[in-house]
């Protein structure tokens, strides 16, 4: 394998930049309604209790008081969607990187149950400088051309055989399946 150049790391970059991007990341303030407690009716209960908050600050008294203790945290900080993901579930993050930060929104249905969210902040994908990632990027190119390299010798080596399976004989298959009763 040869060495890359600068520039030829750079086009592959730019070509791939999506792959080196820093993932989104939120900041939010969110208030349980557990299913376990209001069953079905817990949407209801969270949609009455955005009602009460609409238009107030993350910091609303009344927002404390609202909701069902929550056993992890009610504050997250510049989270990713992986991480949102593993806590709440794909449709809880795919919903939360959606809302539009700084108001009460919801309800958003978690696997545990319906919450209330403050959206403060929502970070957009970064897609670093190359100066920052070029180490990075100089080993997924030379790991490419590798499994590149590697696919053209066993299609080289695959071409230089040829498989002859052999054939059935159809007379002594039969003779043996009416040997063990079968038609």
């Amino acid at each position: 394998m040869r060495e890359p150049e600068r520039q030829e790391l750079e086009t592959w970059f730019r070509a791939r930049s999506d792959a080196f991007a820093a993932p989104p990341r939120a900041s939010f303030t969110h208030i349980y309604f557990a299913s376990d407690k209001h069953g079905e009716a817990g949407k209801d209960e969270a949609a009455k209790a955005l009602g009460a908050i609409a238009g107030q600050p993350r910091e609303a008294r009344a927002a404390s008081t609202l909701g069902d203790p929550f056993m992890f945290q009610d504050v997250y900080g510049d989270r990713t969607p992986a991480q949102i993901v593993s806590l709440f579930g794909p449709g809880f993050a795919t919903a939360l990187f959606t809302t539009k930060p700084g108001s009460w929104q919801g309800p958003i249905a978690s696997g545990y149950g319906w919450h209330l969210v403050f959206v403060d902040a929502i970070t957009p994908p970064r897609v670093p400088a190359f100066e920052g990632v070029e180490a990075a990027v100089r080993a997924e190119f030379i790991a490419e051309q590798r499994a590149r390299s590697k696919e053209k010798a066993f299609a080289a080596m695959r071409a230089r055989y040829t498989v002859v399976m052999p054939e059935e004989d159809t007379r002594q298959a039969s003779v043996g399946s009416a040997a063990m009763g079968e038609p």
